[in-house]
């Protein structure tokens, strides 16, 4: 059986333009997987997520914005940010802040009596937050200072 068409032609450019419609669907892919990869990320920045009991200071370009509550939160990508807290006994840079009530276990204190008698005093302070506004930007280490007006206030015994 002979076949009425004509044998390909062999050309250098055909093969050219072959592999340049190859290159330019790889391109087209990448670059859509480009777009996806940044949706993606602008969608994990721009949704958050807060525990229950817990709460989120976020600040926008630097200062204070608004407070988010537990639950689904949504703030605008690569302005607004949550504001990490660095406080004694807390994880460096933890956004979201605990509002039940915790306790601090101080070691003994010395504390000298009216009468000039030196006793032990073994204590545990229990501590909620109420503003947490007031708790990050009035204080630069909230336990810190919880812990030292405590001993303080023991030795004026």
């Amino acid at each position: 059986m002979e076949s009425s068409n004509p044998p390909p032609q062999r050309n250098g450019n055909a093969r050219v333009a072959l592999a340049d419609g190859g290159l330019m669907d790889v391109v087209i892919v990448v670059f859509f997987l480009f777009i996806a990869l940044a949706a993606l990320v602008i969608a994990a920045k721009t949704i958050k997520i807060v525990p229950q009991a817990t709460v989120m200071l976020i600040e926008r370009l630097g200062s204070f914005n608004r407070l988010a509550s537990s639950g689904l939160n949504v703030i605008v990508p690569f302005l607004d940010k949550p504001r990490g807290v660095y406080w004694t006994n807390v994880r460096p840079g933890l956004a979201s802040i605990d509002l039940r009530e915790q306790y601090i276990d101080l070691p003994p204190q010395p504390v000298i009596t009216r009468d000039n008698v030196t006793i032990h005093v073994d204590s545990v302070v229990y501590w909620q937050i109420t503003d947490p506004i007031k708790a990050v930007y009035e204080v630069a280490d909230l336990i810190g200072a919880i812990v030292q007006l405590t001993i303080t206030g023991m030795r004026a015994v």
